[in-house]
């Protein structure tokens, strides 16, 4: 309990930290939302990939490696990381047409000047941050809560206290900053877990065992299991993912700030650099399988997993990973 709980604080301090020394409070509300519009395209693809990163890419990737091997991870990887490559010539076109543009909202009011067509991406485009907001809260708060055995509400209203409080000093350049840095954090834990995975589950024979899932018969994209998988769940979470930028202001907004002749680099480093996470704990997921490990609770396989082949200390990377991935989402929709 007590390790979690400094996870917690470090956290916290290490945010405020570098917000208030490397920002400055912004009370303009352009500048607010979009900064100067010149932000860097490598600071912007990790902002990017961490504001992509929600729960099911650090939980679900696991349990989808587990549970429906290969074919499980690739219909939940591929769909993600294609969707922001798809979105960028989207976001160029808005970006020609609205160059001082903030918002989905606005640029479609300015194009039809209409209040119906404007108030009704207000209700989409409000829906869905709130709900991308909860899903990242339930799914922290569960595992926080777990460990720490604070009650599940009062974890909740601490992380979402965390992600507002930080981003509300300079805005969207406080967003883009941690952002850039918890993602750095990310792939150098996710990579590092892979890495000495590998070494204490018993060699990459044991990672390739485990490609064909729990079931054993995942392995192959076009095996009449990998078929199931495709039909049951790989082609609606590929139409729901593909649609998920487009219907997000964190990545209207993105393009909105990055430097104009940049955004295309931008976006579609962002996706490679996203990828990178939910394939890492995914092959976690495929250790787990060639091990015969039984997992108590799939949908926390990763955590799982982790407390087994790692020393106890691994534990204290991994729980600032989860809050990294988890928070980089809320506090990037605190701005619409």
């Amino acid at each position: 309990m007590e390790y979690t709980l400094c996870v917690l604080l470090i956290y916290t301090v290490i945010m405020f930290g570098i917000t208030v020394l490397m920002t400055k409070k912004e009370n303009n509300i352009e500048k607010f939302c979009v900064g100067n519009r010149n932000t860097g395209w490598m600071v912007s693809a990790l902002s990017i990939a961490a504001t992509w990163i929600w729960a099911p890419a650090l939980f679900t990737s696991t349990e989808n490696a587990y549970t429906k091997g290969f074919a499980g991870l690739f219909w939940f990887l591929v769909p993600n990381v294609l969707c922001l490559i798809l979105f960028i010539p989207f976001a160029k076109k808005i970006r020609e047409e609205m160059p001082e543009g903030i918002t989905l909202s606005g640029y479609m009011f300015e194009k039809y000047h209409s209040r119906a067509v404007k108030n009704t991406y207000l209700f989409q485009l409000g829906a869905l941050s709130a709900l991308s907001t909860g899903v990242q809260l339930l799914a922290g708060s569960k595992i926080l809560s777990m460990l720490t055995r604070i009650p599940f509400a009062a974890m909740t209203v601490i992380i979402a206290v965390i992600a507002f409080s930080y981003s509300q000093f300079s805005g969207i350049k406080a967003s883009i900053l941690t952002d850039a840095i918890q993602m750095v954090f990310m792939l150098a834990a996710s990579i590092g877990f892979v890495a000495f995975g590998v070494k204490n589950g018993g060699g990459i024979e044991t990672l390739v065992t485990g490609l064909g899932g729990a079931t054993g018969d995942a392995s192959s994209l076009f095996s009449k299991r990998g078929w199931e998988i495709f039909l049951g769940f790989g082609l609606p979470t590929t139409i729901g993912l593909i649609s998920g930028p487009f219907g997000d202001q964190c990545f209207w907004q993105r393009a909105f700030c990055v430097k104009k002749d940049r955004m295309g680099r931008a976006f579609f480093v962002g996706a490679l650099l996203f990828g990178i996470v939910p394939l890492s704990m995914g092959m976690l997921g495929f250790i787990g399988v060639g091990m015969r490990y039984a997992a108590s609770d799939t949908g926390v396989i990763n955590f799982e997993l982790i407390s087994i082949l790692f020393p106890v200390w691994a534990v204290i990377p991994f729980l600032f990973m989860i809050v990294s991935g988890l928070l980089s989402t809320v506090d990037s929709s605190n701005f619409l």
